[in-house]
């Protein structure tokens, strides 16, 4: 069954990340070329894979994973990143903090934007386990 945004919960370092407006979390793998000499056709592997995660989050300086995400930035240590729907589907991993930005317009909420590297799988986690 589709799920909602407002049914997936977000965790940053062991906190819910309050008031996240959303995120995007890209799985990709780098691709090597293969092709041996005098095939036709290219051909094509995979080696590494990673993960990453762009979350924008109205501002709240007084979130508990906000601050989570800014000493993590700081100290560039990495912190445990999870997300699950309201039956406990969803995935986790360990990221860094590659970047910070806020951004907002006239009339309108503060947003801040957080970009997260994976460091390491990350892990399917099904509900009810």
């Amino acid at each position: 069954m589709a799920k909602h945004a407002e049914d997936v919960t977000l965790s940053l370092g062991g906190s819910v990340l309050g008031k996240a407006q959303s995120f995007d979390m890209p799985e990709v793998g780098t691709v090597v070329e293969d092709t041996a000499l005098g095939d036709k056709w290219k051909t094509n592997s995979i080696s590494d894979l990673s993960w990453s995660m762009t979350i924008d989050q109205l501002w709240t300086p007084t979130d508990t994973a906000y601050i989570a995400l800014r000493t993590a930035f700081a100290t560039k240590a990495s912190l445990a990143v999870d997300w699950h729907d309201d039956d406990g589907n969803g995935r986790s991993g360990t990221a860094v903090v590659s970047g910070m930005g806020t951004a907002t317009r006239i009339g309108e909420s503060v947003v801040v934007s957080i970009e997260l590297t994976g460091s390491g799988p990350v892990v399917d986690n099904p509900g009810g386990s």
